[in-house]
């Protein structure tokens, strides 16, 4: 009977390798079809930021300062995603800046849908400043005189004609600010905009560089911070809106899980193969 519960064991190493593939791809497709059923326990640096946007009030403004393109939208933009809607449904405002060339379409569009979906109107509750070089020197002169840096929007409409933004004057004019990046642009906001904003300024980054940015919460230079697909997860969950982030967090734990196991059952299976190599009948 033993040697029977081996050679079954054994005879896994010779499984068909597609059907592998077939395991791992209902691994991860089938989370991302399905309601998100992950449960996380949010860092507190996420909490602060959730708070951060939960404490705004109808009519206040937030600057929001975006950076991602095609290639790293997966773990940003639903962080975007999420805020966006935040703020849409507390009634307040968003003046929205992109730092990346590349992603300034995607940021547009993304946010025009929102604003639709939520009722919005662009030029009175939210305004799309569009993109321009040089960071530091963007971030400087939205704190001190923006029409410098944005005499029009992206749409080539004069601010000074839109109701939201005809006023602009600088740092006195948000109540939050908001830097989702994937790069070294967040670290120009945490340099060149603190002091500069009176705001409180909360932070969405990739997840590789998440980490460094752990000493200016513990010096309390930015109010909250989420970092990566956890990051991003973990908000949506806070806000209450289970999207993309929870749905894909759990399909790559899924596939995690199954890998591991798969690894477990093919060490044994070769190991099996080699015992009954050995033993004689």
């Amino acid at each position: 009977m033993r040697i029977s519960y081996l050679g079954l064991l054994a005879s896994l190493s010779r499984i068909d390798r597609r059907i592998i593939y077939l395991l791992v791809a209902c691994a991860v497709a089938l989370p991302l079809l399905a309601a998100s059923t992950t449960r996380l326990i949010p860092a507190e640096e996420s909490q602060s930021f959730h708070r951060a946007i939960a404490q705004l009030a109808e009519g206040e403004t937030v600057l929001l300062a975006v950076e991602y393109n095609a290639g790293t939208a997966f773990e940003l933009e639903p962080m975007v995603v999420t805020l966006v809607e935040e703020v849409f449904s507390r009634n307040a405002r968003m003046v929205v800046s992109c730092f990346d060339a590349q992603g300034v379409g995607l940021v547009e569009e993304t946010i025009a849908e929102l604003a639709a979906a939520s009722g919005k109107t662009y030029g009175t509750d939210w305004v799309f400043l569009g993109y321009r070089p040089s960071a530091p020197g963007v971030i400087i002169s939205l704190a001190t005189a923006p029409y410098a840096v944005f005499p029009r929007d992206h749409r080539g409409n004069s601010l000074s004609d839109l109701p939201l933004s005809s006023s602009l004057s600088g740092y006195a004019d948000y109540q939050l600010v908001a830097v989702i990046a994937s790069g070294t642009t967040a670290q120009d906001w945490v340099i060149y905009g603190t002091g500069r904003f009176h705001a409180p300024i909360i932070v969405g980054l990739g997840g590789g560089i998440g980490p460094t940015f752990q000493s200016f919460i513990d010096a309390r230079t930015i109010t909250g911070l989420i970092a990566g697909l956890r990051g991003a997860a973990e908000y949506e969950q806070l806000a209450g809106r289970p999207a993309e982030a929870l749905r894909a967090l759990s399909a790559q734990s899924t596939a995690h899980v199954l890998l591991v196991l798969l690894i477990v059952v093919g060490n044994a299976s070769f190991f099996a193969a080699r015992w009954l190599e050995r033993t004689p009948y």
